[in-house]
């Protein structure tokens, strides 16, 4: 986080409206929650540390959804992600 320009920084937890961490997937990306969003925790967004964002995907290495945590499982298992296809050798 220290390396991105400082108006694209996120405040982390415990800082008041800061990022909570709260899991992280099988390829290394970590999960938080946005605590800056409403008061209700069941309203809070998600913000992924995408390990390996892929270039030209608009996939930023810090990405904002704008998803609970509830949305954000529910797209992740039943529809999936759109993701750049690699040209076949």
């Amino acid at each position: 986080m220290r390396h991105l320009p400082e108006e694209e920084r996120y405040a982390v937890h415990p800082e008041p409206g800061g990022l909570l961490a709260w899991g992280v997937s099988r390829g290394g990306d970590t999960l938080f929650w946005d605590t800056s969003r409403p008061s209700d925790p069941d309203a809070w967004g998600v913000v992924v540390h995408h390990r390996g964002a892929v270039p030209g995907s608009g996939l930023r290495v810090w990405h904002s959804y704008d998803l609970t945590l509830t949305e954000y499982l529910r797209h992740t298992v039943r529809d999936g992600w759109d993701f750049p296809r690699r040209r076949a050798r």
